[in-house]
């Protein structure tokens, strides 16, 4: 986290007639950039930022690695300094009912349930943290797996998937199972982080049954199942239903909002599409984002699983890496919350082994490599999209409402977002262009007290800075440097 106590990249970067990059501005000629906010809130508060954060830390292949309590206290300080205000959290049923508990879906044996498995006591560890540090867990029922160890079917599953997920083979017992760890987790256990349910990782290409084919109609069906046996059980007014889900089909999409309009709380898709590579990147992520909070109707929008387009399988990213990779993600936070978006959660906090494999089988023998943080043996290093994303999380906090930025220069955008508890606001701001604007800021909704100070953080190709505190009055504006996005978080005199 040193790189984030970097002030010296910061003198330039807020500061009312600041003499850096004096010389481009006179061969530029080029007036100031005005960004102007809009008055109206967005419709929906923001519903967090954060991350995919799988269970399994406390698992015996990652604990021979190094993840033991030690490396568990480093890495719960980096999340929590990122600011991250939400997780979605896999959970597998067979993790928990391995076999049947009965005949009858519509009793569940509480004794035949394996509560205290491996993976199950490895996700209340992490459930654990998320309740004490305020963070919003959104639990995804990933499949039901067509197999489980030594090739053997799996009971609630579809064998005759060609993938190691399938679609549930029975809508009752789907809802029993469902039901049945929201009950131990939420009732039972008391964790009240809980407060969103997805079915089914990326059901457009997963939901496969038996002839290996993805049915929509009965994907429907069983939502609507889980939907009455958690009204059943009491349970459905303790958290939101957030589907469809999914991997890209934005057909999938527009199905689920206008045959489960009435069970779901929410909807979200995953991106995995853009570049800073590509020619008009930002205007094509505004387009992708405005299509489907359209299509979405009056449910809320989020995007589930975010990273860029540079991915070879599930688990590399080739950019891991790069100043690219973070930038680009950072943009596509700002600009989807300026299109109506209510939150994102990238894919994922840090690197983690889902299995033990081969190193050389292309998965890099489960080690996922596509995230923030790097791995124990790292002491969970942030990586460059780790330095930019904090930015987001800290300045998008869950609960804020945000006031989208209406810019003059198609290379800057900003927007403002006033915190659950007011008193304030963020601002995010982004320079695209290879040389630096003077910005004017015009219509900052100020919160409940006058604006005196901003404490500004940024990340650009010399990595992340701040935070710096600056004073601040009504006439300031702020220079951004090339290619920089930044994080101005404005507040009051204290109260």
């Amino acid at each position: 986290m040193s790189r984030f106590l970097n002030s010296g990249f910061l003198v330039a970067v807020l500061a009312l007639g600041a003499a850096l990059h004096a010389a481009s501005w006179a061969q530029e000629a080029r007036g100031p950039v005005t960004v102007t906010f809009s008055e109206q809130a967005n419709r929906h508060p923001v519903s967090g930022f954060g991350g995919e954060w799988d269970p399994h830390f406390w698992t015996e292949r990652n604990g021979r690695r190094g993840c033991d309590e030690a490396a568990w206290r480093t890495l719960m300080d980096r999340i929590r300094g990122m600011g991250v205000s939400r997780v979605r959290t896999a959970v597998l049923p067979d993790w928990y009912e391995p076999e049947n508990d009965n005949a009858d879906p519509g009793v569940a044996d509480g004794a035949a349930f394996t509560w205290d498995s491996e993976q199950m006591r490895s996700l209340r560890r992490q459930l654990d943290f998320c309740q004490e540090s305020g963070i919003r867990v959104t639990l995804t029922w990933w499949c039901a797996p067509a197999r489980v160890a030594g090739g053997k079917p799996y009971w609630l599953g579809f064998a005759g998937s060609k993938q190691w997920c399938s679609a549930p083979n029975d809508a009752a017992e789907c809802a029993e199972n469902v039901a049945a760890v929201l009950r131990h987790l939420v009732a039972d256990k008391g964790y009240a982080c809980i407060d969103a349910f997805t079915f089914m990782n990326e059901p457009d290409w997963t939901y496969l049954n038996d002839e290996n084919r993805v049915d929509f109609g009965h994907y429907a069906e069983v939502c609507r199942a889980i939907h009455a046996r958690l009204v059943r059980e009491g349970l459905r007014d303790r958290l939101e239903l957030d589907l469809a889900d999914d991997s890209g089909h934005r057909g999938w999409l527009q199905q689920t909002a206008a045959a489960l309009g009435g069970v779901s709380d929410r909807l979200n898709a995953h991106s995995y599409v853009f570049s800073c590579e590509d020619p008009g990147y930002a205007p094509a992520m505004r387009a992708w984002v405005r299509d489907r909070v359209v299509g979405c109707g009056d449910l809320p929008f989020c995007v589930n699983e975010l990273g860029t387009r540079h991915v070879q399988g599930a688990y590399t990213a080739t950019d891991i890496e790069t100043f690219e990779r973070g930038f680009c993600v950072a943009q596509f936070a700002l600009l989807g919350l300026n299109e109506g978006m209510t939150g994102a959660l990238f894919w994922g906090l840090h690197d983690q082994y889902y299995y033990d494999g081969n190193p050389e089988d292309g998965s890099n023998g489960g080690l996922m490599k596509t995230n923030l943080m790097a791995y124990a043996d790292e002491a969970w290093r942030m990586r460059p999209s780790g330095e930019a994303w904090s930015l987001v999380c800290r300045g998008a906090p869950r609960g804020a409402r945000a006031h989208p930025g209406v810019s003059d220069d198609p290379e800057v955008d900003g927007v403002a977002l006033v915190p659950p508890d007011g008193g304030g606001v963020n601002l995010l701001l982004v320079n695209r262009a290879d040389a630096a604007r003077k910005v004017t800021l015009r219509g900052i909704p100020a919160g409940a007290v006058p604006l005196e100070k901003a404490e500004v953080s940024a990340f650009g190709r010399n990595g992340a800075s701040g935070p710096e505190t600056r004073a601040w009055t009504e006439t300031t504006g702020c220079e951004l440097p090339p290619e920089t996005f930044l994080l101005a978080r404005l507040s009051g005199p204290k109260q």
